[in-house]
């Protein structure tokens, strides 16, 4: 990643794909409260020299206040977000999260196929292709699209949230 100081004054593109992926990355954080999720949306914007949202650098600012008190490791992950589900993350958190990525394409590579109009294919058709692309199981590919689309209809059953809202968890 190149620095400011050497970077061309970015593009309406830059603006653009920078907001878009870094607003990807805020709604999985949001779904999945893992703190590399905020880092990747920053790093999408310096890769693009696009400056950082206040929202982003006001997250930044509330795990700085949090490490300020912590006294161990374990307390270190927990005020950055990288503890994974309810148990505490040593150097897991980046192999947790690329699993949940994975798992992702793997999801969004048998929908596109399955919502293509042209040429149309069956579910088990694509479970069948995307499982040969990504050398799983038809089965395994099913079952994370059902569970998938099952987990995300109950999430988009709650009241909207704004991907910007980056506020602190409560009910922990």
């Amino acid at each position: 990643m190149q620095t400011s100081a050497h970077m061309p004054e970015p593009t309406e593109d830059d603006r653009f794909h920078a907001t878009h992926q870094a607003a990807n990355h805020i709604s999985l954080y949001l779904r999945e409260l893992n703190g590399l999720l905020i880092w990747r949306a920053y790093r999408e914007y310096r890769a693009r020299g696009v400056p950082v949202p206040e929202n982003i650098l006001e997250k930044f600012d509330q795990w700085g206040e949090r490490l300020e008190e912590v006294a161990n490791q374990r307390q270190v992950c927990e005020a950055l977000e990288l503890n994974v589900g309810t148990g505490y993350v040593k150097s897991g958190a980046g192999t947790m999260l690329n699993d949940k990525e994975r798992i992702r394409a793997i999801v969004s590579a048998a929908d596109r196929m399955i919502q293509r109009k042209r040429p149309k294919v069956t579910k088990e058709e694509a479970y069948r292709r995307v499982a040969a692309e990504f050398g799983v199981t038809p089965a395994a590919v099913k079952k994370a699209y059902q569970r998938w689309f099952r987990e995300s209809d109950a999430h988009n059953a709650r009241p909207a949230i704004s991907v910007f809202e980056l506020g602190p968890k409560t009910g922990r």
